[in-house]
């Protein structure tokens, strides 16, 4: 039997991704990609009072990109700016070692304990958090 190259809750995460298509008519969007492995993602946002109202992206990622995409789609609606960036230094401090506990309020990450000795891969986690912050900030060059 061949181990799985990646946890089998980041398996599942990453067929979620594609529950969230982009949206039509989005009021905000914006595009980010990884040097690093090629990945890219597409955020399609509606903004009311600061706050993101819909949420939909388009996914070219591997499945690391894929579940960090489907973790924050599954809670963006209502989240602002400050919410965003805490759940990307969340990330970033678990993919790196610094952490071992997600917050409460994002429990999903903790699997991505899971996935820290794929560096290179790492970007590609951090891609949708910095490109729902483009988009939520009027920032959408790539």
């Amino acid at each position: 039997m061949t181990a799985l190259p990646y946890p089998l809750a980041i398996l599942r995460l990453a067929a979620a991704s594609g529950d969230h298509p982009a949206l039509a008519n989005a009021g905000a969007t914006a595009t980010r990609d990884s040097q690093t492995c090629g990945s890219d993602i597409t955020v399609t946002l509606d903004i009311e009072a600061g706050r993101i109202a819909r949420f939909g992206h388009r996914v070219r990622a591997c499945a690391i990109g894929q579940a960090a995409a489907t973790v924050l789609a599954e809670r963006a609606v209502g989240l602002d700016v400050d919410a965003v960036t805490a759940a990307r230094t969340a990330l970033a401090d678990i993919l790196a070692g610094r952490s071992d506990t997600a917050p409460g309020d994002w429990p999903d990450l903790d699997h991505f304990r899971g996935v820290r000795e794929f560096k290179a891969r790492h970007e590609a986690a951090l891609l949708p958090f910095d490109a729902t912050l483009a988009a939520l900030r009027g920032d959408v060059a790539t």
